[in-house]
């Protein structure tokens, strides 16, 4: 799952957070602006229930643009 952020410090996909640089944390800094991933999508039976959520977590500013999703899959 991949993730166009701008201006953004802190954001978790399907609970875990994605790798941000570091020097983003500082209070100067406004956040990151480009692309984030998160190499897991996984699978469940439930039909209704999303297969990738975004959120935050933490009291920092997250904008999330577009998101991208690519999946490779044998029968």
């Amino acid at each position: 799952i991949g993730l166009r952020v701008l201006n953004t410090k802190s954001i978790f996909i399907n609970g875990r957070r994605a790798p941000i640089p570091n020097d983003v944390m500082a209070d100067e800094n406004p956040g990151f602006t480009g692309d984030v991933s998160v190499n897991f999508l996984g699978t469940h039976a439930d039909t209704v229930r999303p297969l990738w959520s975004v959120h935050g977590s933490d009291a920092l500013p997250a904008t999330v643009l577009s998101v991208t999703t690519n999946g490779w899959y044998l029968i």
